[in-house]
């Protein structure tokens, strides 16, 4: 069975920002190793940094109109990123955090209608970086994105 339109989104979302290198013309290298979708994470998991993650959630349908269907898929970016000198980590962490979230922005924006399966794409918050030395010292925040996208009601993997 075919993937359904949001799954083929989330793939696009992932595979866009595993393109993030120097190479590619971004300030950062993500190794796509560290490039992930996830559910949740494991309380004590060993990160490798910088990591990005991927999260999805759509709300539920309320208006049917005919067969098509517009909906929403709202995606969450979760940025996280280590320092590599203690003695300066917070400011060195705060500038990491920002380059990343640039890429990010940059990669998303080079496709925002995600290989011609979203009607639209909006970038609507960036979250304020958190500060952590709780296990592993890291910075981390969050970009959401609210894409729109068409199906049709009763097949999912279809946009007619």
């Amino acid at each position: 069975m075919a993937d359904s339109i949001r799954e083929r989104i989330v793939q696009n979302v992932v595979t866009t920002l595993k393109a993030i290198s120097v190479s590619g013309g971004y300030k950062n290298d993500v190794p796509d190793d560290r490039v992930f979708r996830v559910t949740s994470i494991q309380n004590g998991t060993l990160l490798e940094f910088p990591t990005i993650f991927v999260r999805w959630s759509a709300p539920p349908l309320t208006i049917w109109q005919n067969e098509i269907v517009d909906r929403q898929l709202t995606v969450t970016i979760s940025i996280m990123v280590h320092d590599s000198d203690p003695t300066d980590a917070v400011s060195e962490m705060a500038g990491n955090v920002e380059t990343l979230i640039e890429d990010a922005q940059k990669a998303m924006e080079a496709d925002v209608s995600r290989d011609s399966l979203a009607i639209s794409q909006e970038e609507v918050e960036i979250r304020q970086p958190r500060f952590s030395d709780v296990f592993q010292a890291h910075a981390s925040t969050d970009l959401v994105y609210n894409i729109q996208y068409r199906v049709s009601r009763t097949n999912p993997q279809s946009h007619t």
